[in-house]
């Protein structure tokens, strides 16, 4: 939707005339022109023909955000990641980050890839993770990182029904992954061993809770440690409490 003094005021404002864009979209915005909005907003925010009002452009980002304008969900989909000038608040972030992304917006489809690759405001999702940044057209990542998220959550997923006879395979799987992070881990390749952790502890977690007594032993050391699996000191105690128990009872 063409509109010349939107145009004009966008103009001055890149001429760094802001007092005259300002008033400008402030005219816009009381006829409720919806893209002047975020313009007036970044005037706000950043203190640009107007005394800086951070509250008064997260508002007006809002109003605009309401009326479908991908910029403003991404301006407030970061006000809410950073929470600098609001409370932080993932599942907000990603709302609007998943807004603007629906908008084809590459920045706003690598934030939803990154909320759900660390479980910011969502369930950790390395599937949708390594989708989303593929829609982004791996923007600001590349091909080997997303392969890897692609990897861990063919690791989660195979994880997800382990059978009976499948056990010690999937044992020995898990061994595998965390030899291989402690021989990374000692020759200072930290972020990769770290990877090789998590993978480990995928497979343990799941074979722990089929009562998998070396499993609980080891998801037990990773809760400890912190290995592969955020620490948890607690936890921790309460499957070792537990090993301790199965082991008495495979004695009987």
């Amino acid at each position: 939707m063409e509109n010349k003094d939107f145009d004009r005021a966008v103009s001055l404002y890149e001429e760094k005339q802001y007092d005259k864009a300002f008033a400008l979209f402030e005219s816009l915005v009381n006829q409720g022109y919806a893209p002047a909005f975020e313009n007036l907003g970044n005037c706000y925010n950043y203190g640009y023909g107007v005394a800086k009002d951070k509250q008064k452009a997260i508002e007006l980002w809002h109003k605009a955000a309401d009326q479908g304008i991908a910029l403003s969900q991404l301006s407030l989909a970061y006000v809410y990641f950073k929470g600098e000038d609001a409370i932080q608040d993932y599942t907000k972030a990603v709302h609007w980050f998943l807004k603007a992304a629906e908008q084809g917006m590459n920045i706003a489809q690598k934030m939803v890839g990154k909320c759900y690759e660390n479980g910011f405001g969502v369930e950790k999702d390395y599937t949708k993770a390594a989708l989303w940044y593929r829609k982004s057209g791996l923007f600001g990542t590349n091909e080997e990182e997303v392969k890897k998220l692609e990897e861990k959550a063919a690791v989660i997923n195979d994880s997800k029904s382990i059978s009976d006879s499948d056990i010690e395979r999937k044992y020995q799987e898990a061994e595998d992954f965390y030899s291989k992070g402690v021989e990374l881990d000692g020759d200072g390749n930290y972020e990769e061993a770290d990877e090789e952790f998590e993978k480990a502890a995928v497979i343990y977690k799941a074979l722990a809770e089929l009562n998998h007594i070396e499993s609980m032993d080891m998801i037990a050391y990773c809760y400890e440690n912190g290995k592969g699996i955020n620490e948890d000191k607690i936890k921790a105690e309460e499957l070792y409490a537990k090993v301790k128990e199965l082991k008495g009872l495979k004695k009987k």
